[in-house]
């Protein structure tokens, strides 16, 4: 014998092996509709994803220029005596290029008798076609004689 509700007198919420004309579960419908949605959503999840790996690498890629032209310019700096340089080259991926030339006569006004140069060193490190980064200084070093 079914089971009744005391209030109402209907059926329980579950009866084993009685079937009524409505249904528990879901429709074929709202099953599409949860797996479009699903689907939709896991698409947008995937290329949010997508986006912060690029980010990410064009980041490092933008990390590992600046530590290069640093380098750089560090080595292009190091001696007391810096002659006139043009100097480029290549390294994993990025191109880059020095030059080093005695500043503006306006900044050496001071200088003219001395033996002391100031200097104009700038380094640019291309990649990625359109991606550059510069550094530039001013360095006295000692004139060559």
């Amino acid at each position: 014998m079914p089971m009744k509700s005391g209030s109402t007198g209907s059926p329980g919420a579950f009866q084993p092996g009685v079937c009524d004309s409505q249904e528990h579960g879901f429709t074929l419908l709202e099953t599409l509709v949860g797996l479009t949605i699903f689907a939709v959503s896991l698409t947008a999840l995937f290329g949010a994803y997508a986006n912060g790996l690029k980010a990410a690498r064009t980041n490092e890629r933008h990390t590992h220029a600046q530590i290069l032209a640093q380098s750089l310019l560090e080595q292009a700096t190091a001696g007391r005596q810096l002659p006139p340089v043009s100097s480029s080259g290549s390294n994993d991926g990025f191109r880059w290029r020095i030059n080093a030339r005695p500043a503006s006569a306006r900044l050496t006004a001071g200088l003219a008798a001395s033996e002391w140069q100031l200097y104009r060193v700038g380094v640019v490190v291309n990649w990625d076609r359109n991606r550059t980064f510069k550094l530039d200084t001013l360095r006295l070093a000692r004139v060559r004689r």
